[in-house]
């Protein structure tokens, strides 16, 4: 009897853990599902002083598969060739960004750390001290964007050991679908492009060639 007694109290108790553990669960699941699909209120910035949005509002949809690989372009040994591969990195408008009524500027910051690197491949081939001090610029904001991504997928192997010229695949990362970005920066040029024409800024006879 008391053992049937102790095994009913100790079946008790395990299914009461098991329900509250499954209403948590169930909790987190509505809260996480309503905050996901709850319309969220969206606030009309005038982008008048510091009335402006922290980061560019842009849906970039599901995410996407990045495989690394190494690759033969952006050679350090090739300086005219590498120089069209980065410039062709460039988005319409060189990473700025015309926002608000006024088209007030901004740099998109993804295109400020594709600059830095540029900077650094030509500072490496060229080694003009002079640079130096946009060169330790371009070094401490890859250092603190890298801490603030805080990337944390796990690497297999070491590449010091690695036989690039077999094996070029690396790991694999998900990311944001940056060719919507571009699109974005693409047709903001345009709009800023337009927006200058109407205001009498520039003077064209035709409308801009998109390639």
């Amino acid at each position: 009897m008391l053992v049937s007694t102790s095994c009913s109290v100790i079946t008790l108790s395990i299914l009461s853990i098991i329900s509250i553990t499954w209403s948590y669960t169930f909790l987190e699941f509505i809260h996480t599902f309503t905050s996901r699909h709850t319309p969220q209120t969206v606030h009309n910035y005038s982008f008048q002083g510091n009335d402006i949005p922290e980061m560019l509002q842009l849906d970039f949809g599901a995410f996407i598969q990045l495989d690394a690989e190494e690759t033969v372009h952006f050679a350090l040994n090739y300086p005219s060739a590498s120089e069209n591969e980065w410039l062709k990195s460039e988005p319409y408008g060189r990473g700025v960004i015309r926002l608000g009524p006024d088209k007030r500027a901004f740099l998109v910051s993804i295109f400020h750390q594709l600059h830095c690197l540029h900077y650094l491949e030509s500072e490496i081939r060229n080694g003009n001290k002079t640079h130096w001090p946009h060169l330790q610029h371009c070094l401490n904001i890859l250092r603190q964007w890298t801490l603030c991504q805080a990337d944390i997928t796990l690497e297999q192997g070491s590449f010091m050991s690695k036989n690039f010229t077999a094996d070029r695949w690396g790991d694999q990362y998900i990311c944001r679908d940056w060719n919507i970005l571009y699109d974005e920066m693409k047709k903001n040029w345009i709009e800023f492009y337009r927006y200058r024409v109407e205001k009498g800024i520039i003077k064209v006879m035709d409308e801009p060639v998109i390639v």
